[in-house]
């Protein structure tokens, strides 16, 4: 997989301390480490963008997915 965006949009972050939330995006990891989810920052990166969490996330993807 490969993703392609202008220089300008690129957005550059990290978090530290503990109770950080995140947010666990797309397919279950199958028994031989592959699939799996991605992983998002639980607010947005510019405030009041009027993009959600998942404003940036891959369309058409699998749904939140849920560990047991």
């Amino acid at each position: 997989c490969v993703g392609v965006l202008r220089k300008e949009d690129l957005k550059l972050a990290f978090a530290s301390g503990a109770g950080n939330k995140i947010i666990l995006f797309g397919a279950r990891t199958g028994l031989d480490g592959i699939g799996g989810v991605s992983v998002l920052a639980s607010e947005t990166f510019g405030g009041d963008e009027g993009e959600g969490a998942g404003g940036h996330g891959a369309e058409g993807g699998a749904g939140p997915s849920r560990s047991r």
